[in-house]
């Protein structure tokens, strides 16, 4: 007879077949069946449970998976019925098809896990338009912000404007390994990007909201104008 390793990482134990022997049986992961009970149990608001559980939802996401039985983000085989508003929040749109979009697990657990990210916003607009003091009114104490301005003060001792092209390469590799840890954030995040095209494709990559600054041209100048004089005092 076949004999198996438990698949617990420090056991050396064989069992006749593959799995956790009797001592790790309570380490095996759960089958999707029980992960949903128990999310059922203890973590589904009561009202989502019961309309979950109804014959009309049944009915209406055995509709839509037939109608659509694949994934309409990456094109494998369907299993999950997904809502574009949730259920709690929408309850005249619960089974709308309008909102009722058809995913495979992998897309709609990555979906379900954005959900829960901490915000992310992408700030763009033109010089002096106020995308620093928009930043400074909404952060808390350890959110992460990138603001190349402030990051070309502190890291190179260089003045804002011109900047040589060794500091512009480097504010491309950090802001690159910064944007790669707003990908998995634990915390808000704020970046300034004034270029609205870099805006708009990292707002999309971060699934940020993307925030335009807007201020009237006179006004704009006039700050243009105090920073210049600001800066040619401190000697930067």
């Amino acid at each position: 007879m076949p004999s198996y390793p438990c698949r617990w990482p420090s056991c050396y134990a064989y069992i006749p077949q593959r799995g956790y022997c009797a001592e790790h049986a309570d380490k095996a992961p759960m089958d999707r069946r029980q992960q949903h009970r128990l999310y059922d149990q203890n973590r589904r608001d009561p009202e989502a449970k019961k309309f979950y559980d109804s014959a009309a939802w049944k009915r209406t996401r055995e509709i839509k998976l037939t109608n659509q039985p694949t994934c309409e983000i990456c094109g494998r085989f369907a299993e999950m019925c997904h809502h574009l508003n949730p259920v709690m929040a929408d309850e005249a749109g619960r089974l709308d098809p309008a909102n009722l979009k058809s995913l495979c697990m992998a897309c709609h657990s990555r979906l379900e896990a954005e959900k829960s990210r901490p915000p992310a916003f992408v700030i763009t607009g033109l010089p002096a338009s106020g995308k620093t003091y928009w930043v400074n009114q909404h952060r808390q104490r350890g959110d992460a912000v990138w603001d190349a301005d402030e990051i070309a003060a502190t890291v190179f001792q260089c003045p804002r404007y011109p900047r040589p092209k060794h500091v512009l390469d480097g504010l491309a590799a950090l802001r690159d390994g910064f944007t790669q840890y707003a990908m998995i954030r634990k915390a808000p995040v704020y970046m300034i990007i004034a270029d609205t095209a870099d805006a708009e494709r990292i707002a999309t990559q971060l699934g940020a909201e993307l925030v335009r600054m807007h201020v009237p041209e006179s006004e704009r100048q006039s700050r243009l104008k105090t920073r210049t004089a600001d800066t040619t005092t401190r000697g930067l």
